[in-house]
């Protein structure tokens, strides 16, 4: 197959300031590509410095353009800017987007809005610009950055994973639209990658420990190979095509959906050692005072956590040594099990020692503190399943960290809807 003709050839690319932007300007440069550099107003200086850059190493054209792609009017003044530089565009690279890590209901709206409004409608309205000149012409190039994440549901990052849905059904269906006029629309899906986009991402998910974070120079070169080769869509890497390509084919939507959560949640198991750690942790607008006062007074402490029900009254104010009863039903099956409170140590700290004979034996860790002016509630749920290997063999079989995870992370919300609506 005859592969794209890069020298001589004019081309945008957004996002252009850092990560795989800036490493494929680099790479076009040396291809010969004229270029228009797009990034935020705020990395103006930074684009300047990069088109300098690119000129004297290559001997190219480089102009750089700062615009703000989350305004709506972004991509219009973007295309304005562009045919003033150079006298028509034969490549269009799609680079710039927005990311953000965390459950939907707690990130921000307005920052998911702004994602939406980068990775899809920027991304379309700047394709829908470009794109008649390319077809006039009878040839041109869109590149796409789409993502593996484009492929399955995923939590955690579920309004960034939709859009780049949407990018990759997008692209897909304007190439056919666009195949007989010599236009390849293309795109590249990525990883996740080493970029200051993702640097938010926590560094223990359990998904680092089969892909970890992808070189943004070598994405950079993947993007190139696929713009060249006009390929529908790249994969870069076997492993990230078959856990993202072949694997959601052969699995339902909802196994893919509850692969990609467990896989997206920084749960710090520690199978070598025996004991498997959890995590829950919200942010209040609370002082941290009022929420560990709740979490220490039995007599408002929510009933409903981890859904067990106490057998005994107890004390009112949780101290050293308070021993309580319980009742819990987990799969299936009715246990019983007791508490102790074991350790009080700094000013908003405790620990209890649970005990669910045959089951497990778990330490529930409570912390309240303040972070940047904010009130921060963490639990830590760590438990070894009775019966050793075989005991966590069939924890994992009947689903037992993904119920105790769910378990102790409605605790920690309920806390946080108990304390925010005033019911205290």
């Amino acid at each position: 197959m005859r592969q794209y003709d890069i020298k001589g050839r004019n081309a945008l690319v957004t996002g252009a300031s850092s990560g795989m932007g800036k490493e494929l300007a680099y790479l076009l440069a040396r291809e010969g590509a004229n270029l228009v550099l797009a990034a935020l107003p705020a990395e103006e200086d930074a684009l300047e410095a990069l088109a300098r850059e690119l000129e004297e190493r290559h001997g190219i054209m480089a102009f750089p353009v700062a615009v703000d792609l989350a305004d709506p009017g972004g991509p219009e003044f973007l295309h304005r800017r562009t045919m003033q530089q150079v006298p028509h565009l034969d490549i269009l690279v799609n680079c710039a987007g927005l990311y953000a890590y965390g459950d939907f209901h707690e990130l921000p709206l307005e920052r998911q809005l702004l994602m939406i409004q980068v990775n899809v409608k920027a991304l379309t309205a700047l394709t829908h610009l470009f794109l008649p000149g390319m077809i006039a012409r009878r040839e041109g190039r869109v590149l796409n950055f789409s993502s593996t994440a484009a492929f399955q549901p995923t939590a955690n990052e579920a309004v960034y994973a939709a859009t780049k849905a949407y990018v990759q059904s997008f692209s897909e269906a304007v190439r056919q639209e666009v195949r007989h006029h010599g236009v390849k629309v293309c795109t590249i899906n990525p990883p996740a990658t080493r970029t200051p986009m993702t640097r938010d991402l926590p560094p223990d998910l359990p998904w680092f420990k089969i892909v970890p974070l992808a070189d943004p120079v070598d994405m950079a070169a993947a993007a190139l190979k696929a713009l060249k080769r006009g390929k529908a869509f790249h994969v870069p890497d076997g492993r990230n095509y078959f856990l993202h390509v072949l694997l959601p084919r052969i699995s339902s939507r909802e196994s893919s959906a509850r692969s990609a959560y467990v896989m997206m949640r920084p749960r710090m198991k520690k199978m070598e050692t025996g004991v498997i750690a959890l995590r829950a942790e919200t942010e209040i607008d609370t002082d941290p005072q009022s929420v560990f006062n709740l979490m220490i007074d039995t007599r408002r402490h929510p009933d409903f956590v981890f859904g067990y029900v106490r057998q005994d009254e107890g004390p009112e104010i949780l101290s050293p040594g308070v021993v309580f009863h319980w009742r819990i039903r987990l799969y299936g099956t009715t246990f019983r099990a007791h508490s102790r409170v074991s350790q009080f140590d700094s000013p908003r700290r405790y620990q209890e020692q649970i005990h669910i004979p045959g089951l497990m034996r778990a330490t529930l860790t409570k912390s309240v503190c303040e972070v940047e002016g904010r009130t921060r509630l963490d639990w830590v749920w760590e438990y070894t399943p009775a019966f050793g290997l075989m005991g966590k063999l069939v924890d994992r079989i009947i689903g037992g960290q993904r119920t105790t995870q769910h378990g102790i992370e409605e605790s920690v919300m309920g806390i946080k809807r108990i304390l925010e609506s005033g019911r205290v």
